[in-house]
This record gives C-alpha cells, structure tokens and sequence, in this order.
C-alpha cells in the first residue's frame, strides 16, 4: 500500500511503459504474443471492413476463419505501424526519465523559460494508472486514424483511377473476359474485382476463374518526325 501510495502521489515518479511492455514479454512469452496477434487480427479486418465498404462489398459476408487470421500477413503494413508505436513507447520512457531528471534538478532554483518548455513539451501523466490509460487510447487512436485514413484513401485511388499499372485482364469460366479491372483483393472462396469504366464492383467464386494476367499496355504510337522546311535558292543576279 505504502508504495502504491508513493508511486501515485509522487510529483516526480517516472513511468516506464517500455520497460514494462518487455518485462511482461520475457514473463509472458506465450500470452504477448496471443494478444499482439490477436490485435493485428482485429486491426487489419477494420482496414479490409472500411475498405471493401468503400466499394458497397460487406467483406464480412464472404470471409472464412481461415482468412481472418491471414489478414494481418496480407496487410504487412500493420506490423509496420506496430513496430512504430513499440519505437514510441521507447521515446516516450526517455522523456520521461530526462523529464524526472528536469524536475529533480530544479527544484530549488529558478527553471530557465526554454526548460520549461521542454516540460511542457515532454508532459505526460505522473500517476501509473493514468498514464497507461492514456498511453492505450492513444495506441487505439492511432491505429483506428491509420485504417480509415489508408483504406479510404487507397479505395479513392481506385475509383478515381489512379491505379492503372495495377490493372487486371481476367478470364472467367463462362468465356467472359474482362479487361482493364482491378483486383481488390481474395478470400478463400472469392474473388473482387472493380471496373473503373461502370464504377462497378463484381463478385467472383475462385472456381470461376480461369486467368488472370497483367492489363495489356496500351502501344505508345510514334509521331513520324516533321519534315524539314526546304530553302529555295536565291536566283543568280547578273551584273548587268
């Protein structure tokens, strides 16, 4: 009680969360892992949510448990956003210990305007609970930014066809073929493609499917060089 009592009313106490996330690692290997895992789960199926809802898909209807755990290896820049925020938390413990060194050095002297500035800057909560809580809404917040502002601007791209060096040309079994799509992505059992030209999104079964090639470029045509301006000749003048 009597160190609860300290940590949390200590106007100086530091918090490492860092330096805590890797001691509950090494002490838990097993469980970290589940819930990291588990995380990027839940992460990667809000970003394919919002980006097949873009384009009128409710992906939940055609995925299988199958393909919810692949989704964070088909969406590698999650982990990416992961490593990030764990590289933030290690920042976040060097400020606060340069910040509890700032306090406990000026304690008895004026504190210099930039100093307190860098405090400022450098503030986080000094009670454990509160920063924790803190630290988690902005963990939270931060991935749910990430998912919605990637997924709506990548669908934006897609719609608006800025995507045409990713175009597809697919063959169905029925003979169709469909030329200058893109590929939104795969499940287990579908396929999704969009159609830039009638802004519309299409549903097929993997068994459907025969081919799917790159989109044939279209063949750059040479302008013949323009001819040269031909110089007529002065005629002669005679002396006379």
């Amino acid at each position: 009680m009597d160190a609860q009592k300290s940590d949390t009313e200590s106007p100086h106490s530091q918090v490492y969360l860092f330096e805590e996330l890797y001691r509950f690692m090494r002490e838990s290997t097993g469980l970290a892992i589940t819930a990291a895992y588990l995380i990027l789960i839940l992460s990667s199926m809000h970003y394919v949510y919002v980006f097949y809802g873009s384009f009128d898909i409710d992906i939940v209807k055609y995925v299988t448990f199958e393909d919810i755990l692949a989704t964070p290896i088909k969406n590698p820049d999650i982990i990416l956003i992961f490593t990030f925020i764990i590289a933030l938390l290690f920042a976040v413990d060097k400020s606060n210990a340069w910040r509890a060194r700032l306090l406990s050095h000026n304690n008895d002297e004026p504190i210099p305007l930039f100093k307190k500035f860098l405090r400022a800057f450098f503030w986080s909560p000094q009670n454990r609970q509160a920063n924790i809580t803190l630290t988690i809404l902005i963990v939270i917040g931060s991935l749910a930014v990430y998912t919605f502002t990637f997924a709506f601007k990548e669908a934006e791209l897609i719609q608006e066809g800025e995507r045409e060096h990713e175009q597809i040309e697919l063959t169905v079994a029925d003979g169709q073929v469909l030329k200058n799509v893109n590929l939104l992505g795969s499940t287990l059992n579908y396929v999704f493609i969009y159609d830039v030209k009638t802004q519309k999104s299409l549903i097929y079964y993997v068994e459907s499917i025969i081919a799917i090639t790159p989109a044939a470029k279209p063949a750059k045509t040479e302008q013949a060089p323009a001819p040269m301006p031909i110089k007529k000749e002065q005629p002669a003048q005679s002396d006379n």
